[in-house]
């Protein structure tokens, strides 16, 4: 049986290139939030997102059927991958087209604060596979990013996964239980903890003991996992 996973792990080195990257990136969304803006009367007519996002790389995007775009965005952001651009291009529609409706509802009922314009804000490029990412060892792969002001390849190391990964990767099974009410109620049974307001890794149960908030849902996530396996012990020897 073949087995797919996903799993998180950080890159070794590199952090400048890859901040450069983000920001380079961020900055292609606000300028494409802005065109978005200008062009919204127009996207608006526009069905399906795909179709918007055509419109806009249109606008962009200099191409030889395509020689006189309406917004300079090639010279300003040289070489943007078309993978990249495109994503920026949904991400900022996404955004303008978000602000357009609460800006409707907050005219139909203007209770609380105007919504403020669009940002990219904290904002993430995805490293599209083959495109962006390729992966050229069990630890190692190369990124498309931002370095010595273009766009190149860079090899990178990858940390090691954690074991619970690895192991979930062999083809370890894995229990899983539901965490429902586990932080908030106190492992000891006295009922709901009170989480400190200034110290929010510890908390206070009902007999007055203090205790660390986390350490307690854990208690209480262990637990589960054993009342689980009691109970369906039970119902298989019955």
């Amino acid at each position: 049986m073949k087995i797919m996973t996903t799993y998180k792990t950080k890159i070794r080195d590199s952090h400048r290139a890859l901040a450069n990257t983000v920001g380079i990136y961020r900055q292609a969304v606000d300028f494409l939030i802005g065109v978005a803006l200008e062009e919204w009367n127009a996207l608006k007519e526009i069905e399906r997102s795909l179709g918007k996002q055509r419109a806009i790389e249109c606008a962009i995007h200099h191409t030889k059927s395509n020689p006189c775009p309406k917004y300079d965005f090639d010279s300003r952001f040289g070489k943007f991958p078309s993978y990249l651009r495109r994503a920026a291009i949904t991400e900022a529609v996404g955004k303008v087209s978000s602000y357009k409706s609460n800006y409707a509802n907050w005219e139909e009922n203007p209770q609380g604060k105007e919504p403020g314009l669009p940002v990219a804000g904290y904002i993430y490029p995805a490293m599209y596979r083959d495109n962006c990412f390729v992966r050229t060892g069990t630890y190692t792969a190369r990124l498309k990013v931002w370095i010595r002001n273009t766009w190149d390849w860079l090899d990178v190391q990858l940390r090691k996964p954690i074991v619970a990964d690895k192991i979930h990767r062999d083809g370890v099974r894995v229990r899983r239980v539901c965490a429902w009410n586990t932080s908030k109620l106190a492992f000891d049974g006295s009922g709901e903890v009170e989480r400190d307001e200034h110290n929010y890794s510890m908390c206070t149960f009902k007999t007055g003991k203090r205790y660390h908030y986390d350490l307690s849902a854990s208690y209480n996530i262990g637990a589960q996992y054993f009342i689980r396996m009691d109970l369906q012990s039970k119902c298989n020897s019955s």
